[in-house]
């Protein structure tokens, strides 16, 4: 027995229609994201300013393929000499 049966009512252009939608959807957090990462932007000593922060999950890759979490507070601190 086939795993997906669904797979065989879809179209092939309403499943590229589909696949489409998804990437307009995830295509502005992923640039904001790309953007982030500015290549000259490195410190020497990168450590954030202790204290308190909303802190927040992007996992790409897996299944699913994108996927981000809810924010939650998370506490930055210095742990010795850095």
């Amino acid at each position: 027995m086939d795993a997906s049966p669904r797979r065989d009512r879809l179209s092939p252009l309403a499943f590229v229609a589909v696949l489409i939608g998804a990437a307009i959807m995830v295509a502005p957090l992923l640039w904001t994201i790309l953007l982030s990462l500015k290549s000259n932007a490195a410190l020497a000593r990168p450590t954030p300013t202790p204290g308190s922060y909303s802190c927040r999950l992007v996992k790409l890759g897996g299944k699913p393929a994108f996927e981000k979490f809810k924010p939650f507070f998370c506490y930055v601190e210095v742990d010795g000499n850095l």
